[in-house]
């Protein structure tokens, strides 16, 4: 069909394991391409012919108290995956990495792994990317705990700029008690890189998720998020550029085991420092969703849902005005012999 375009992927890809301890894999890829020539739907697609390549290849050698490997790709700027998960082209990364085991007799820890990491990354011209080098330890203990902390030293490329991005980055899993069946916290804290504005910054990002049951029939889950990155000025101090947050409950009680119902709120709130970026930005967005579910299971495939949302949000003026509301009812129904 005339205006069309078309996306054709071929390779091989191999997996030897010489021993127990080693394995060796990779992938090779070429695809031939062209884009549509509809520029009046999205101004690249002119009908252009793109060829590239994708390769992959992985050295991984374990033993019982260590492990290291070397992992490998190579994207060309012509590559195309139109139905694959390929999301970036143009780059060549190269990151390996060790570790080591330790499972101790006593005490609340039972495993312990120090590791360290690096990776690198180029454009095809041999521009830096961003490069990182992570020591860090992995851990599992008693009452589920699992978790990391690693040190990033590292610096990342903002347009033409290579901004310095040193940093901790850390989380943890736990299953305290019955009642608080799992409670996990992560996040980073130290350099940020303000990207709207290409230039560093302080700061960091923090994220809480908790699920709790207080009585049989009733399940919490709650999330918190808050990010922020202050920047400096030219007397030397430094001023918030923004702070967001995200809070959300979900509750869902269960009458039995076949209906329940289901509230979900939601606030999610934005503060900017309009003075401290080089294009315009509001004071202040916001937004609330809330939900209600009931569900009722008549069988295995027959269901009825009846539903209720609403979307608020702040507009120009700092008041809540409502975006969406909906009600809905669905019904799925398995006519049986």
């Amino acid at each position: 069909m005339e205006g069309t375009g078309y996306n054709r992927v071929f390779g091989p890809d191999f997996l030897w394991a010489p021993n127990d301890g080693d394995r060796v894999k990779g992938q090779f890829l070429y695809s031939l391409s062209q884009t549509p020539n509809r520029p009046e739907l999205f101004p690249g697609w002119t009908g252009e012919h793109v060829n590239g390549h994708a390769a992959y290849a992985s050295w991984d050698h374990s033993k019982q108290r260590y492990e290291w490997w070397m992992d490998y790709r190579d994207f060309s700027d012509g590559f195309r995956a139109d139905n694959g998960f390929v999301p970036q082209v143009g780059y060549r990364e190269l990151s390996p990495g060790a570790l080591l085991r330790f499972n101790p007799a006593a005490g609340f820890f039972t495993r312990l792994t120090p590791l360290l990491l690096e990776d690198y990354t180029a454009d095809t011209s041999g521009k830096t990317l961003r490069q990182r080098i992570s020591p860090g330890i992995n851990f599992e203990g008693h009452r589920g705990l699992q978790g990391e902390i690693d040190y990033l030293f590292s610096t990342e490329r903002v347009g033409d700029k290579v901004i310095r991005k040193n940093f901790a980055s850390f989380n943890l899993q736990l299953a305290p008690s019955t009642v608080f069946g799992q409670v996990s916290v992560s996040g980073e804290l130290g350099d940020q890189i303000d990207y709207a504005n290409a230039r560093s910054g302080t700061g960091g990002n923090l994220t809480l998720s908790a699920r709790f049951q207080p009585m049989d029939h009733l399940e919490l889950r709650l999330n918190e998020a808050l990010s922020w990155i202050n920047v400096a000025e030219g007397d030397g101090g430094r001023r918030r550029l923004f702070t967001a947050a995200i809070h959300r409950l979900k509750a869902t009680y269960n009458f039995t085991n076949r209906a329940f119902v289901r509230a979900i709120a939601e606030y999610i709130r934005s503060d900017q420092n309009p003075a401290l970026y080089s294009t315009a930005v509001p004071l202040r967005s916001a937004e609330l969703l809330s939900s209600l579910l009931f569900a009722y299971k008549l069988n295995w495939q027959s269901v009825l849902f009846l539903g209720y949302g609403d979307d608020q949000a702040l507009d120009d003026r700092y008041a809540w005005r409502r975006q969406d509301r909906q009600v809905f009812l669905k019904i799925s129904y398995a006519f049986q012999r």
